[in-house]
């Protein structure tokens, strides 16, 4: 039997929220935009989206990591196994109504820790990954030459998250990892062709402040870094240009 002490110190605590995805969770916070100088806005074929919106979906690119870098329990989506459906617009929002983790997600062999060692993964197993608190709404900004998206609770008025469920010592562990209100998380929007890119930063060490709250690891303990998304545009079905411009 695996004992509660030794449960508890096994706690995967730090895998946070992140998506989550896809039109999902990057690390910047609020306050970085708060020197916004700027507008940016969705086109969807070419329109503005003043007063109305635009299907989407959207998959990963690359590989999404997920990780809790006290506990060293991390866990990897390969290209594809993360899909999103949601709208943009009106003007500079959006919105996440849906997003699938495929079965193919599972564990690295090596976690990397805070102080950037790389040692052995506490999770042998991934069992599941599922988004929790749809739907999620996002507003895009400007900052410089930069826009980012921020991660703003549903209508549900929950914060944004995921629930992974990992083998770790041969139980499985379940941790919900959800954003922190004061601290929103944003990620990198740019154009690329007819679709809009999602970039998620590679690796990004927070302040303590910034981090997500997890189920078993409590405030604070959410870190997570992921690869990078595509956005496409949907009408009647068929694949439109959608892209962002400067209101």
């Amino acid at each position: 039997m695996w004992h509660r002490q030794e449960r508890k110190a096994y706690n995967m605590k730090k895998l946070l929220l992140g998506l989550l995805a896809i039109a999902a969770l990057g690390i910047v916070t609020a306050s970085a935009l708060a020197a916004g100088n700027g507008n940016t806005v969705f086109l969807c074929n070419s329109a503005f989206l003043t007063l109305t919106r635009c299907l989407t979906v959207s998959e990963n690119l690359s590989t999404i990591v997920l990780e809790d870098m006290t506990e060293l329990a991390s866990a990897q989506c390969p290209p594809g196994a993360v899909l999103a459906e949601g709208w943009v617009g009106p003007g500079s929002e959006d919105e996440t109504t849906s997003v699938t983790f495929g079965t193919n997600c599972s564990p690295p062999s090596k976690a990397e820790n805070l102080s950037g060692e790389v040692l052995l993964n506490v999770c042998t197993l991934v069992v599941s990954v599922k988004a929790v608190n749809l739907p999620w709404t996002s507003l895009a900004y400007l900052t410089g030459t930069k826009t980012w998206d921020t991660i703003k609770p549903g209508a549900s008025g929950n914060q944004p998250g995921y629930l992974l469920e990992c083998v770790v010592a041969g139980l499985t562990m379940k941790d919900t990892c959800t954003t922190v209100a004061t601290h929103e998380a944003n990620v990198e929007l740019e154009n690329e062709a007819t679709k809009v890119l999602v970039e998620f930063p590679k690796k990004l060490l927070i302040s303590e402040e910034e981090r997500a709250k997890c189920t078993l690891g409590g405030a604070e303990t959410g870190l997570v870094y992921f690869g990078n998304n595509l956005l496409e545009a949907l009408e009647g079905g068929a694949a439109v240009a959608l892209e962002l411009s400067e209101e």
